[in-house]
């Protein structure tokens, strides 16, 4: 295998077309399609186009999830520009991705996986006569409060055949809750652990956990991955002030 000159790391949005693509199938599809790139990928096996790319995603997105801003390392055994790397990507991508960013990484810089931390996740949540409108916004404020003031959070998983109660309160690093003004209804966005010693936090445990505080079912319309975040960057207290998101 040749030497690795290059080392990009591409964020890619994810819609509607693949969002009931699982983990293994969306890594497949990357890899087949940036085989004709054109691009000089570094990969592990030798194909009919010479090697297959090797492709590292830094974290599984759960199938019927849509993504913004999901970060891919791809490496190259050329140096090349960026608008070279861009545009190959850019017509390269699988049917429902999209490229949306991309940097010039070091070679030698920690593997992608090894660098995330948290996740910034957008869910929509629909509106209504029971749900929409400033009593609704007051009761889910209210709700996100008293989450976060709350020591422990049990939700029941799936586990070896069985069911376990896990206490999600430490997956929760933050929570916020606005009124959309085109339909009054609400969003909320979260930040959530992502693996490691802080355990993977997932959004539909974190409405579950709200809808015990409000006592109702809320009518969610769409989870959204916002960005995955890596060690060592600086993030807004708000992920919808983060300029990136």
């Amino acid at each position: 295998m040749n030497e690795v000159r290059q080392r990009w790391r591409l964020f890619v949005g994810r819609g509607p077309a693949a969002r009931d693509v699982a983990h293994r199938d969306a890594v497949t599809a990357w890899e087949a399609a940036l085989a004709t790139s054109g691009l000089p990928f570094a990969g592990s096996e030798k194909g009919p186009g010479g090697p297959r790319p090797r492709v590292t995603f830094a974290a599984p997105l759960p199938v019927g999830m849509l993504a913004e801003r999901e970060p891919i390392d791809v490496a190259l055994v050329d140096r090349l520009r960026i608008h070279e790397v861009r545009d190959a990507v850019f017509h390269a991508a699988p049917v429902g991705y999209r490229l949306v960013d991309l940097e010039d990484v070091w070679v030698g810089a920690p593997t992608l996986p090894s660098l995330v931390v948290s996740a910034d996740y957008r869910v929509t949540i629909g509106s209504g006569d029971e749900t929409g409108g400033a009593d609704a916004s007051r009761s889910m404020s209210g709700a996100v409060a008293g989450l976060l003031s709350s020591p422990r959070l049990e939700r029941i998983r799936e586990k070896g055949g069985g069911r376990v109660a896990v206490d999600v309160r430490p997956h929760v690093l933050g929570l916020w809750c606005t009124t959309r003004s085109a339909d009054r209804g609400v969003a909320l966005r979260m930040r959530l652990t992502l693996g490691g010693a802080g355990g993977v936090g997932r959004p539909e445990e974190i409405v579950s956990s709200i809808e015990d505080f409000v006592g109702r079912e809320l009518p969610v319309e769409s989870i959204v991955r916002e960005r995955i975040n890596l060690a060592g960057e600086v993030l807004a207290d708000d992920p919808a002030d983060d300029p990136a998101a």
